[in-house]
């Protein structure tokens, strides 16, 4: 992935964490989705360290209201834990099953649109064999 300068300029990454991994049940009973550990961090982590890595340095980050506080938290700690520097905007949406599109829809007017670019998405589940 490599990105000019003018084309980070137009680019706002958002982390969909809003999940609240319902077929992950009990592993998400006390804590979200996106907080799982995998490999010793939380699963949060690997976006917000490929975005930095490709000098992204601010990010909203979509939460379930539920969940908002300790996303947070974990978020501020990555700056001590592992030197991250980005900062982050978080963007609290309803518990209530609505799904990606409508989760989206709760950043019109937080976040500057290109209608000429696509959404990109870094879901990293194989398709079915």
């Amino acid at each position: 992935l490599l990105l000019t300068a003018c084309m980070m300029e137009d680019l706002h990454p958002v982390i969909l964490s809003a999940g609240r991994g319902s077929r992950m049940y009990p592993l998400t009973e006390e804590r979200p989705k996106a907080l799982l550990p995998v490999c010793n961090r939380p699963m949060i982590w690997y976006p917000v360290q490929l975005l930095e890595k490709h000098g992204f340095t601010v990010a909203t980050v979509l939460v379930g209201e539920s969940s908002s506080q300790q996303v947070s938290t974990v978020l501020e700690s990555f700056q001590n834990l592992y030197g991250v520097r980005m900062k982050f905007s978080l963007v609290a949406v309803p518990d209530n099953d609505t799904g990606t599109a409508d989760s989206l829809r709760t950043l019109k007017g937080k976040v500057k649109v290109n209608k000429r670019k696509s959404i990109g998405s870094s879901n990293s589940r194989r398709p079915p064999q």
